[in-house]
């Protein structure tokens, strides 16, 4: 089967291949997930914005949020970095353990949220990275410089999702 949209065919996906959305909905119910809602109505729009050539994750990228007026949100975001501080979390010693990149890396997917961590606003980022020959690098951004851009959408949520110590895993985890 094919669709026509303005001249350009797509092909149909076969229904074998499409998950059944009322087993989801019963497998997501069942995971009893804490969720936060998209804002509705005046204000709770997405909102896109630009870091420059310079700037700084998470400080700069949290200095936008702060001063968008958001409380909370989840972001996504696309771009290029020079310098890059990622993390993978050792569950047996509780810390990152940090790398260290100085390359021009494009940003393929930049994920996380904004919530409250010890009564401050808090971004938690992963991302994953591309390099020169297409290998891709990625985990829980610490820390990076923006060059030449980031480009950022906030999408703001209902609430203010806090976050606490969980002493099992070492982290600061959604309250709830």
């Amino acid at each position: 089967m094919e669709f026509s949209l303005e001249g350009t065919k797509l092909s149909a996906t076969p229904k074998a291949l499409i998950p059944d959305f009322m087993e989801l909905s019963v497998i997501r119910a069942k995971a009893q997930l804490q969720t936060f809602n998209v804002c509705q109505g005046p204000g709770g729009v997405p909102k896109i914005q630009r870091l420059k050539a310079g700037e700084s994750l998470p400080r700069d990228l949290l200095r936008v949020a702060v001063a968008s007026g958001l409380q909370s949100a989840k972001f996504e975001g696309i771009g290029g970095l020079d310098e890059l501080l990622l993390g993978y979390y050792n569950q047996s010693t509780k810390k990152y353990e940090e790398h260290r990149f100085t390359e021009f890396l494009e940003v393929t997917s930049l994920i996380g949220n904004l919530t409250l961590k010890e009564g401050s606003p808090f971004l938690h980022m992963h991302g994953n990275f591309g390099r020169r020959d297409l290998s891709v690098i990625g985990g829980h951004v610490i820390s990076a410089r923006v060059h030449p851009t980031l480009e950022v959408v906030f999408t703001p949520l209902e609430g203010r999702p806090m976050r606490e110590l969980d002493d099992e895993s070492g982290l600061f985890l959604l309250k709830g």
